[in-house]
């Protein structure tokens, strides 16, 4: 089951899926151009393997950002602008505040943590539940998002 600080992993991963993917697309260009005669042996076998390996985790990115994209599209109005919000230009409470118009940083802090029990709520209702979790725990840079949010979490 996802909690709430995997909301907020796949809101902030959201940013940098399609920079990863791009870097993924250099990698695997940088792997095919400079294979062929050096030093060092390399099969083709293993080149072409860490070609797959690169092109099917850029598919697995490119289908969780659509995933993410039609869970915030499945959101109320409100919900939808905060999160969005929040996926594109990472908004401190402050500006939350602003933004909105809210009374009170203790205002949007609220609203944005039921925005993202709302995201929540989606995401494990939605048909994609272990696809995510399984990106949760697999996928190098969302688990190194996940343990910067954890040590967020416990600095607070």
């Amino acid at each position: 089951m996802l909690v709430i600080n995997d909301a907020k992993v796949l809101i902030s991963a959201y940013r940098f899926i399609e920079k990863n993917c791009d870097l993924m697309d250099e990698f695997v260009y940088r792997h095919a151009i400079n294979f062929g005669p050096s030093p060092e042996y390399c099969s083709t076998y293993d080149v072409t393997n860490n070609i797959i390996n690169l092109i099917e985790r850029k598919n697995r990115l490119i289908n969780l950002k659509l995933i993410i994209e039609e869970l915030v599209d499945s959101l109320e109005k409100q919900d939808k602008l905060i999160i969005l919000s929040k996926m594109r230009y990472n908004l401190s409470v402050k500006s939350f505040c602003e933004m909105f118009n809210m009374p009170s940083v203790r205002t949007a802090f609220r609203r944005i943590q039921t925005s993202l029990e709302h995201f929540l709520i989606k995401a494990n209702n939605s048909p994609y539940k272990e696809k995510l979790e399984y990106l949760l725990d697999n996928e190098s840079f969302i688990v190194a998002l996940r343990q910067e949010q954890f040590k967020k979490e416990v600095c607070v």
